[in-house]
């Protein structure tokens, strides 16, 4: 006799607990992993760490030693460790061996007699000024820029200056269509009177600001099949910070996160994708190359900080707080990555209330800039489309989908000691046969634990507020000799939205 509540199959004969988790079967559903924080990215050619080995990141000097300082690998660790309690693991990926890195090149000229406060430049959300004084050449002028640059090691690129046609060249400190995203403006209202500048990329992005990958500079992908293969062990990653974002990879780790979740592994995680790209491109692959309740997709239009950090920053974050807090409400969250630093620099760029509703209905998250600093409009899942490809809202927020993954871990724990302590099992003993012996698991007894876990009045899901509503049962499987449960759980929904009517009336 089979149960409905069959999860282990009949083949397997290994002792365990497994929890298989079933998405979108109610009014809403979900997707998560908790602990630690995994950095997936390219490291540089000044990093020393080597490719496809697992490295615990604790210190800002250690991620520039294993990355490369301004490469993407060093940057997203820093970013990650700016959550506080953050614990941050990197695997570094080569960068593509016939890959170009991305340019963007600044002509200086004119000619002048005034000192002036000189261009500022600002790249990677990073600004920085080079001051000219009335006796400088054009030359020195270049110089000056370089030096100014590549003081900053912090910055994603270095500088070099030809003489012969007065350019300077910025170059990223990684090769691949990553480069290409990052944005370099150059603010002119200090140039001395005559001297001019002229900036060029691989497009504009508004007034004295292009994207990189000019001269179509900044080619190559990365394969991650090899990394993700080391990966796919018996550790698990909890959030997946993603260095890369075309849509092939993008399916890669889609693919590796849900094996890794099935029951035979319950190695809940999830993964964390980012853009700075026009809305078209970030719902394309939310939407039609993602759609995956365990996988995210940020969105910062023609963001100046690169995606890549505010990305790793939200998995930290996630990682860390949903631990203890699996609806922990990341509405509005700042991210700490981006202060001090410019971020939507004009106002077409933050998108709108009408783009962040758009972007939420088709499984994109919103970034945003408020008061200077960049939030997390509301964090939720790629999920949007079901299998008939018809909108699909039962699984929305981040909150939703950690709900089920806490559940099933935390009752993993609770089924260690309850093993310990029942290393027997039968089933429920009629009414007229006493209760059975000390040490021998029945499915009521089990049934009990699951209720506890939810009722407790002090530790329970629904005193902590994670659920508002379950229901649970469990059997006797004599064929396999097991017991057999569900739990059937309805995540509590986080307040996002209230609104008031205020009537003026006449008092006449």
């Amino acid at each position: 006799m089979s149960t409905p509540y069959t999860v282990i199959t009949a083949g397997s004969k290994t002792p365990r607990f497994a929890a298989k988790i079933i998405f979108a079967a109610g009014r809403q559903s979900s997707a998560a992993a908790v602990g630690t924080t995994l950095v997936i990215a390219l490291k540089g050619t000044a990093g020393n760490a080597v490719p496809g080995v697992i490295y615990d990141v604790t210190s800002e000097d250690l991620a520039d030693q294993l990355g490369g300082a301004g490469c993407q690998g060093a940057t997203m660790c820093r970013a990650a460790m700016k959550v506080i309690g953050a614990r941050v693991r990197a695997i570094f990926v080569d960068e593509p061996a016939a890959g170009t890195a991305a340019t963007a090149t600044y002509v200086v000229g004119g000619t002048w007699t005034t000192a002036g406060d000189g261009p500022a430049f600002t790249i990677g959300g990073y600004t920085f000024t080079v001051p000219v004084s009335a006796s400088m050449t054009i030359d020195q002028v270049g110089a000056a820029i370089v030096t100014a640059t590549n003081t900053r090691g912090h910055l994603p690129v270095t500088a070099a200056y030809d003489a012969g046609t007065s350019t300077v060249t910025f170059t990223a400190k990684n090769k691949g269509i990553q480069g290409k995203s990052l944005l370099v403006y150059v603010d002119k209202a200090g140039l001395p009177t005559g001297m001019t500048g002229v900036l060029t990329g691989s497009a504009t992005a508004g007034t004295n600001r292009v994207f990189m990958g000019a001269a179509t500079s900044g080619t190559g992908s990365v394969d991650l099949t090899a990394t993700l293969a080391i990966l796919d062990g018996d550790e698990r990653f909890s959030r997946i910070a993603c260095g890369v974002n075309d849509p092939t990879n993008a399916a890669l780790v889609e693919a590796y996160v849900d094996a890794k979740s099935t029951w035979a592994r319950m190695l809940f995680e999830q993964s964390l994708f980012g853009t700075t790209a026009d809305y078209a491109t970030a719902q394309t692959l939310a939407k039609t190359t993602l759609n995956a309740f365990r996988c995210s997709l940020l969105w910062a239009r023609t963001c100046e900080v690169p995606w890549w950090e505010f990305v790793s920053e939200a998995a930290a974050a996630r990682a860390t707080y949903e631990t203890t807090v699996p609806n922990w409400d990341s509405d509005g969250y700042v991210f700490l990555c981006a202060a001090g630093r410019m971020t939507h620099r004009y106002l077409g760029d933050s998108p709108s209330t009408t783009e962040t509703d758009l972007a939420l209905s088709n499984g994109v998250t919103p970034i945003h800039t408020v008061l200077g600093t960049l939030r997390i409009v509301r964090g939720i899942t790629t999920y949007c489309l079901n299998s008939a490809a018809l909108p699909d809202e039962r699984c929305l927020d981040w909150a939703d989908p950690s709900t089920p993954d806490f559940v099933a871990l935390d009752l993993h724990n609770r089924y260690i000691a309850f093993r310990e302590q029942n290393t027997l099992v039968g089933p429920n003993p009629p009414p007229e046969l006493p209760p059975a012996p000390a040490g021998v698991a029945t499915p009521d007894m089990w049934k009990g634990e699951l209720e506890f876990a939810a009722n407790d009045p002090i530790n329970g899901y629904y005193a902590k507020g994670f659920i508002t509503s379950w229901r649970s049962d469990a059997v006797f499987n004599p064929e396999a000799g097991d017991i057999e449960s569900f739990f059937e759980l309805t995540a509590r929904r986080l307040q996002h939205k209230l609104s008031v009517v205020i009537r003026q009336t006449s008092g006449l």
